[in-house]
């Protein structure tokens, strides 16, 4: 299964928007899915790093 999703609203800064495919789907916990994306023209995906959130 393949679909295409893009963007609903415009990036800020330290974000990107791009189209991806869903190439994988697996059910992660109850009620959690866990989804493989990929750039439909094969290219690499930008590297990704959680938000670090100051207390």
């Amino acid at each position: 299964m393949t679909t295409t999703l893009a963007a609903q609203k415009a990036p800020e800064v330290g974000e990107c928007a791009a189209e991806l495919s869903i190439v994988g789907r697996s059910v992660a916990a109850d009620g959690v899915v866990t989804l493989t994306l990929a750039d439909p023209n094969g290219s690499s995906l930008p590297r990704w790093q959680p938000a670090r959130i100051s207390t």
